[in-house]
């Protein structure tokens, strides 16, 4: 994807017009507009687009979902706690 405006939840500021690599369904590599030094199968512009970390809801009660304290951090670590958009 390329030119971005990037939220930096560590830096609380936004880049404009940065890159974003998608490899299979990971991102990659995030940084400014051209400085990706590798090739790309298809670039998509998205312009006037933002792109901000993933947001999801940490809270929750693990004693209603009926799994064990194991079981949900082997899950919590292997695919976070966030939930994927579209581009639709």
């Amino acid at each position: 994807m390329r030119g971005a405006t990037v939220l930096s939840a560590d830096s609380l500021s936004r880049k404009q017009n940065w890159d974003i690599v998608i490899c299979g369904q990971r991102i990659a590599w995030v940084g400014p507009q051209g400085e990706w030094s590798g090739s790309a199968d298809e670039i998509v512009s998205v312009e006037g687009w933002w792109a901000v970390p993933g947001f999801g809801e940490p809270h929750k009660h693990i004693e209603s979902t009926i799994l064990s304290p194991e079981f949900e951090a082997d899950l919590v670590l292997r695919f976070g706690t966030t939930w994927r958009g579209s581009l639709a």
